[in-house]
């Protein structure tokens, strides 16, 4: 299974199960991405990415698309990006649309000031 969700509360944890984000699994991911989220319209939803050693720009595209898709409203949060993963959050700048945390616990933590939420 590449995902596997857990409810806390408010908040919904997709916890990725692969090593490598890269192309083959991009449409199933933004696809998963919108069907966790869309019932509700302030979802709080965190992706601990602590598995994922690999992230390629069309996995990148597919968290930036299914934000997109969903609406402002929709708060999303990265978690626990390893170095490189993290290196590449960075370089593209995606901490401006959605808040970037060291460890899932962090995400879950999160004040509503503390969520990026700008287009």
């Amino acid at each position: 299974m590449l995902f596997n969700n857990r409810q806390l509360g408010t908040k919904t944890v997709i916890e990725i199960n692969r090593k490598d984000l890269d192309s083959s699994v991009a449409t199933e991911l933004k696809n998963h991405l919108i069907e966790t989220i869309k019932g509700d319209e302030d979802a709080i939803t965190v992706v601990d990415l602590s598995n994922v050693r690999f992230l390629d720009s069309s996995c990148l595209g597919a968290f930036l698309a299914a934000f997109r898709q969903l609406g402002s409203n929709r708060r999303i949060a990265l978690a626990g990006a390893q170095e490189t993963v993290g290196h590449v959050l960075d370089v593209a700048r995606v901490g401006r649309v959605m808040a970037i945390t060291p460890s899932v616990e962090e995400a879950l933590s999160l004040n509503a000031d503390s969520w990026a939420i700008s287009r």
